[in-house]
């Protein structure tokens, strides 16, 4: 009779063999931001898997915050992606906004696109095999980092 192996537990370093990186996931989707079955929740689900293994390789290696920070900025990074590149194929009149995100991930906006840019850069290739090649202009990041940036300048 054939054996079953179960998949490996991923974790961060700084988790200190606690909950794994998908449970904590599955947590910040269910409980930070009230994601249970929806649409925008399988998609996330779908894309943490593949941005899992880069993740904790860049985990280890960033010298920009903790571990637990980094992935907070993940998880709010993919939300995100999810929610604009699902928003640009239908719109969207209510659910997630990214102020909701960055609450519950206890991040701020200049920070996250500052960091957003590299996470673009670093998982780009996977975008565009989920996604196709034109995920880039479909989720506008740029120009809602310039937006932001506008809108700061204007305030002062």
């Amino acid at each position: 009779m054939e054996e079953v192996k179960e998949a490996p537990v991923v974790a961060l370093a700084g988790d200190g063999g606690g909950t794994s990186l998908d449970a904590r996931f599955a947590l910040f989707c269910k409980n930070d931001l009230s994601l249970d079955d929806s649409n925008v929740s399988e998609q996330a689900k779908k894309l943490f898997d593949e941005l899992k293994v880069l993740l904790v390789a860049n985990a280890s290696g960033s010298g920009t915050g903790t571990p637990d920070e980094i992935e907070r900025y993940w998880f709010a990074f993919i939300i995100y992606i999810v929610r604009k590149l699902n928003e640009s194929s239908t719109p969207i009149k209510k659910g997630l906004t990214l102020c909701q995100v960055l609450r519950a991930a206890k991040l701020n906006v200049t920070d996250f696109y500052k960091e957003l840019m590299q996470f673009l850069i670093k998982a780009g290739s996977i975008f565009s095999n989920l996604y196709g090649g034109d995920w880039e202009g479909r989720l506008k990041a740029k120009e809602s980092q310039t937006n932001f940036v506008h809108m700061i300048l204007l305030s002062k």
